[in-house]
Parts: structure tokens; sequence; C-alpha cells
């Protein structure tokens, strides 16, 4: 029961996380520094809770994913915002959220059995996606680069974000005994590096920014290290739950409380297409707990 209530809290706070990529966009923050924010105030809130779970802190299998998550993390974020100039933001966001096919064929390969009410579940995901991809997507719309590249830079979006997510499954799979707060110390660690690194090789010193941008990325950044550190804790809870059921009920309740709030919050209009989405979403959630 603790898990299937971990992927339902790990799915509704994951909202905030949207939120703030949402209000960083608005802002016009950069994605270097925003991204090195949110990585350092998670570290810290990751260090803080090592001695609040049992397990040993210094495997050096579990610090290796973690790295690697932090390498996918800083891409995911990367990859996001290059697809959002190029093209429309509902096909990245479409090819994001299908990433999930990725640890559920792994998870399939290393033993997770299926069902069949697991594959009517996927179905009805993919329509729920097809249905939010066609409510946000805009009339005027249009790919600002060759057909080819967008068509690459959308497949990198979609391994990256599967990947990332199957990372955190073969954590649980391989080291279900280490500390889950170390997972996260070494991923947004090297993340926060990764973002150091990336500012310093586009030359954007914190002295030549506004005032008003540097508030901004401070504000959004902190707000998505706390959301991020406390959804990946959550995520890491509900690890032992398959793999077809934990990624579709947390994202399936990401998006459908994403949509709703930003409908609430930006003044995005509700119009059919995201109607559905919302209404096939909640059979997802069903599913998922029904299962």
């Amino acid at each position: 029961m603790l898990p299937l209530i971990s992927a339902i809290a790990c799915g509704l706070a994951n909202i905030a996380v949207g939120c703030s990529m949402k209000g960083a966009q608005n802002a016009n923050c950069r994605t270097a520094w925003f991204g090195s924010v949110a990585t350092g105030i998670a570290c810290l809130l990751s260090m803080a809770l090592l001695p609040f779970f049992s397990g040993p802190c210094d495997s050096g299998g579990v610090w290796l994913i973690g790295i690697a998550l932090g390498c996918l993390f800083c891409t995911v974020i990367v990859l996001g915002v290059l697809a959002n100039s190029m093209g429309p933001p509902s096909l990245a966001w479409s090819m994001a959220n299908m990433g999930l096919l990725i640890p559920i064929g792994l998870a399939f390969l290393m033993g997770e059995s299926l069902r069949w009410t697991d594959a009517v579940m996927l179905l009805v995901f993919g329509l729920m996606l097809s249905a939010f991809h066609r409510g946000i997507a805009k009339a005027d719309d249009a790919i600002n680069t060759r057909p080819w590249i967008y068509g690459l830079l959308l497949l990198a979006v979609f391994l990256s974000n599967g990947l990332l997510m199957f990372c955190f499954k073969l954590n649980q799979l391989l080291f279900p005994g280490a500390n889950k707060a170390s997972l996260l110390v070494a991923m947004y660690g090297s993340g926060f590096i990764l973002f150091l690194l990336f500012s310093a090789i586009r030359r954007q010193p914190w002295r030549k920014i506004g005032s008003k941008t540097f508030i901004s990325e401070i504000r959004w950044g902190v707000m998505l290290g706390t959301a991020i550190s406390i959804t990946q804790m959550l995520m890491q809870s509900a690890m032992s739950l398959p793999a077809v059921i934990v990624f579709p009920l947390v994202q399936g309740l990401s998006l459908i409380g994403g949509v709703g709030l930003m409908a609430y919050v930006y003044r995005e209009k509700l119009n059919g297409f995201k109607t559905a989405g919302i209404i096939l979403g909640l059979i997802v959630v069903i599913l998922s707990v029904l299962r």
C-alpha cells in the first residue's frame, strides 16, 4: 500500500515541477543558472535527508547510477528548452511523456510480468497523450529548423526522458537496501556541477544579469529544487511497484493536475481535447489502482 500511496503523492507533487518550469519560461530565466539553483537546492535537501533513511550511503553502484541520472537530468532540461524553441511545445511534451515506454519495456525484459489490463492501461494512456497533444497544439506553431534535425531532437527527448525513468527502476532492482537519499545527492550534485560548467562555457557570469532576472532564477530555481527532491524521493519509494503501474500513474496524475493548474493560474482555456485528456487520465489512475 505504501508504494502505491507514494506513487500517487509523487504524481501530485510533480505538478509543482511543471509549474516552476512554466514560471521560469515565462520569466525568461536562463536554463543554466536556473538549473544550477534548482540542482543546488535539491542536493542540499537530499543531504539533509540522509540521516533519516536506513541503509549504506557509500555504495559505489548507487553513486554511479546517481551520476548518470545527473547527466540525464541536465540533458533533459537542455533538450526540452531546445525542442520548445524549435517547434511546437506540445510535440516535445508528448515525446517526453512517451519516454515511459522505455522503462516499461526494459522492466519486462528484466522479469516483470504483463497482464492484459496493463495493455489496456497503456492504450488509454496513449489516447490521453494524443488528446492533450491536440488540445495544447496551436495552429500557427511551426518548425523553426530542418525537419530531420527536429526529428532527431525529438528522438533525443524521448530517449533521455525514458532512460532517466529507467535508472530509478534499475537502482531499486540492483540496490534495494541502499540509502535512498544517497542516490539523489549523487544525482543533483553532479547535475549542479554540470550546469555550472555549462554556464562557464557559455560565459554567463552572475554579475552581467539584471536584478529582475536574478530574482526570478532564484525564486523558480528554489521552487524546482524543492519540488524535484520531494518527487524523486517519493518516486524511489514507489519503485517496488511494476514499471507498467508506477510510471503511467505518476505521469497521468502529473499531467492532469498540470493542465488543470495551468488553466487556473495562467488562464489557459480548457477545450474539448484537454477535457477528454483529463477524463482519460482519470481512467489511467483508476486502472493503476485497481491493478
